[in-house]
C-alpha cells in the first residue's frame, strides 16, 4: 500500500509520480526517445528537453494528471480512498446473505427475501 506520508505535501507526491512512471527510464512521451535530459523545474516537477524532437515535458506529461488543477496529493489521497473503500465494500459483500447461499443450497430468491424480512 501507498504509505500515508505522500499525502502530506505536493513535492512528496510528485516523487512517487517520477518514481513510478520512470522506474524504467525517462523517456520522451511524444516520440518515445530516451534521450531526454533534465531542463529545470516547474513547480515541484521535473522538466525535462527531448534531444530528438526538441519538445520539453515534465512527470505530469501524458498522465491523467496532466491537465488537472487539483493537486496530486489530493488525487492520491481520493485513489487511496477508493481502493480502501472498495475493498471494504468486498469484504461486506462477502459476508452477506448470498454467501450462505452457498453453504445452505437456498435459491437466490430465498435468499432476497431473507435479506428483506431481516433473517440474517
Amino acid at each position: 500500500m501507498m504509505p500515508i506520508n505522500v499525502f502530506v505535501s505536493e513535492r512528496r507526491a510528485a516523487n512517487l509520480l517520477a518514481q513510478i512512471r520512470w522506474r524504467d527510464g525517462v523517456y520522451c512521451p511524444r516520440c518515445r526517445a530516451e534521450s531526454a535530459i533534465r531542463y529545470g523545474s516547474y513547480r515541484v516537477f521535473q522538466r525535462y528537453l527531448c534531444k530528438d524532437c526538441g519538445r520539453t515535458f515534465n512527470d505530469k506529461t501524458g498522465t491523467v494528471f496532466e491537465y488537472s488543477t487539483i493537486p496530486l496529493r489530493k488525487w492520491y489521497l481520493a485513489v487511496y480512498t477508493y481502493i480502501r473503500l472498495n475493498t471494504s465494500i468486498r469484504q461486506l459483500d462477502a459476508e452477506s446473505p448470498f454467501r450462505t447461499r452457498q453453504s445452505t443450497g437456498a435459491s437466490s430468491a430465498s435468499c432476497g427475501r431473507w435479506t428483506r424480512l431481516g433473517h440474517n
